[in-house]
């Protein structure tokens, strides 16, 4: 589910599949590796609210400056998405402000 969010918003854009999204190894993915299509599907998102992911697939995501967060796995997603667009854009937006 792909979101468009703001500081007082969100609005829902689309949903956007991923052939093969899990994987637990080499030897279970019959030598493909998601984690490329998943960046070329998500290239164009800031953050990816997931319920699990792992050390390599996160590093991976953060090489193409693509927030991957667990702390938001089984909340509703409107509010999970909001919270996460104040936290990683917002909150340190105005922490700036109040600094100077």
């Amino acid at each position: 589910l792909i979101y468009e969010a703001g500081d007082k918003a969100i609005r829902f854009v689309m949903h956007r599949k991923i052939a093969s999204s899990y994987c637990s190894g080499p030897e279970n993915c019959d030598g493909n590796n998601p984690i490329e299509e998943i960046k070329i599907t998500l290239g164009d998102c800031d953050i990816l609210l997931t319920e699990k992911i792992g050390d390599c697939p996160m590093e991976e995501l953060k090489a193409i400056n693509l927030i991957a967060d667990e702390s938001y796995a089984l909340q509703p997603i409107e509010k999970s998405v909001f919270e996460a667009t104040k936290k990683y854009f917002f909150e340190k937006e105005e922490l700036q402000r109040e600094l100077g």
